[in-house]
């Protein structure tokens, strides 16, 4: 149980841009945001801290073929973990007038949460607009109650992860290692989480036998983590900085019911321990782009 909630948050990118708001969304610009040839390559220099071990230095990032996802052919981008703080490929969708798609996945217990596409092209968007949030649920496998404490059950917890996606600005300039870029795409990911216990369990008091039968708000809707990225016309990306972190959320362990009042820190300690399992901050920005 102590491994339950560890994420493998696996392509954190979903990023798409269109270049003049003059059109009023009718008509796409066709300025390409995200180059991509079979030789495309980037290299960027990179800060990461996890789990308290930091470390820094340049990584390339590279296309390496191509994945389909539903019958939509995706080109990989390989080497990506310290683009994007955990995954090691970014899977990038393009029309033929050169939007993009990337494709956001969350990979735990053994399943993959597949958010699917989140298109956020339209020239008439609007800086800090929130362009779509899709929540996916998963329910884990029941645990049972240790003995002791006159209470026998079991604790299955339920997953909820919602995906915001938004846009923070474009049409803006940047300097990243020395190089001026202009026409910059600028958007941000945000995943919250909620965890519910539900609860089947009696308690044993003497003679009484108290059933037990509840759900039980652990955490409520809190942010964990945080991607946000910059792509620069011509360029692709140039910029990335992301946090995900399990620290410090505020979680209610008293379960009270039948006048009981139950600490479920007391009861199953080890379900609580996800609350240290992830701690990922850094960055990435761009040295160089090879066409």
């Amino acid at each position: 149980m102590k491994n339950l909630l560890l994420l493998l948050l696996v392509s954190l990118a979903y990023i798409s841009c269109s270049g003049d708001d003059a059109d009023n969304g009718q008509n796409s610009d066709s300025t390409d945001y995200f180059p991509i040839t079979e030789t495309s390559f980037w290299e960027y220099n990179y800060q990461n801290s996890n789990q308290g071990n930091s470390n820094s230095g340049q990584f390339p990032a590279m296309m390496e073929g191509s994945v389909v996802f539903d019958g939509k052919i995706y080109q990989v981008l390989d080497n990506t973990t310290y683009l994007t703080g955990s995954s090691n490929m970014i899977f990038v969708q393009k029309s033929l007038n050169k939007e993009i798609t990337l494709r956001p996945i969350v990979e735990f217990l053994g399943l993959s949460l597949d958010f699917e596409d989140v298109a956020f092209i339209k020239n008439v968007m609007q800086p800090g607009q929130l362009l779509k949030s899709t929540t996916l649920q998963i329910t884990s496998e029941s645990a049972a109650i240790p003995e002791g404490h006159n209470l026998s059950g079991t604790i299955t917890p339920v997953i909820s992860i919602t995906l915001h996606s938004r846009h923070i600005d474009k049409n803006s300039e940047m300097r990243i290692n020395g190089q001026l870029y202009e026409n910059i795409c600028h958007n941000q990911l945000s995943y919250d989480i909620e965890i519910e216990y539900l609860i089947d369990a009696t308690y044993n008091s003497g003679n009484q036998q108290i059933p037990i039968q509840l759900n039980h708000q652990l955490l409520g809707n809190q942010t964990f983590g945080n991607l946000e990225i910059w792509l620069a016309k011509e360029k692709g990306i140039i910029k990335t900085d992301y946090s995900y972190s399990f620290q410090n959320l505020e979680m209610n362990t008293t379960i009270q019911t039948a006048g009981l009042s139950l600490d479920l820190m007391e009861i199953q300690p080890n379900l609580l321990d996800f609350n240290q399992s992830l701690n990922n901050i850094g960055n990435a920005s761009l040295i160089s782009y090879t066409p």
